[in-house]
């Protein structure tokens, strides 16, 4: 049975001389900015992805990027009529490449993190979290390209794919959380940082609405997806 003092020792054998104590303050502040900046810039893509995707197919279906002529409010929907039929299959269509593109990320970095979760140890925590924000870069630049030249929708799959090479946000995580341990004593002070990160993670995504928000209502010319 694990006693309170295996706690406090490491779990590799190394040598004292090679271990460098970090001050809280230096260690956590650091790795919150960071934490908030990478899952801010993450979040954004669960909301403007699917309506994205959406308008890319609507255009192809029906040669117009302009839905004021063919949408059909709820309430006016038949199953006989044509712009109800269009809107069903573009829902449908819109909803199997969105898991498709999320099969793209997660599949990868199932395989991925049990590489990086068993290395991070003996390898260190800087790496792990590097990797996945670079991952996430290449993502938002595939993306980019894609929305800016009008690509095929099928680029996503490599977008989301880099994101998962690079672990995503589950190997950020692992990190971060392995990298609190390293910095914190055990028991109260580890458990109270390690639900501010909780916090703070919910925080983002309030963040994350409120900018997304504050983007389409000042570019809504340029976003006409929307």
């Amino acid at each position: 049975m694990a006693t309170e003092d295996d706690e406090t020792k490491p779990l590799i054998s190394v040598n004292e001389t090679t271990i460098r104590k970090v001050s809280f303050l230096r260690g956590a502040v650091p790795c919150g900015i960071i934490m908030m900046m990478y899952f801010l810039s993450g979040f954004i893509f669960i909301s403007w992805i699917p309506q994205y995707v959406h308008q890319r197919l609507y255009e192809s279906y029906t040669n117009s990027s302009s839905k004021s002529n063919h949408y059909v409010y709820s309430c006016n929907r038949t199953e006989t009529n044509n712009n109800t039929l269009l809107e069903i299959k573009l829902q449908k269509e819109t909803s199997e490449r969105v898991l498709y593109y999320s099969y793209a990320t997660s599949l990868r970095y199932l395989l991925v993190n049990l590489v990086m979760g068993s290395y991070s140890d003996s390898i260190g925590r800087k790496p792990f979290l590097v990797i996945p924000i670079i991952g996430c870069l290449g993502k938002g630049v595939v993306s980019m390209l894609v929305v800016k030249l009008n690509l095929d929708l099928d680029y996503f799959y490599l977008a989301f794919g880099l994101d998962g090479i690079g672990g995503s946000f589950t190997t950020f995580l692992l990190a971060m959380y392995a990298y609190t341990a390293d910095i914190t004593p055990p028991k109260n002070k580890r458990t109270w940082l390690l639900s501010r990160w909780r916090c703070c993670l919910q925080r983002v995504r309030s963040l994350e609405n409120l900018q997304l928000d504050f983007l389409l209502n000042q570019r809504a010319s340029s976003f006409p997806w929307c």
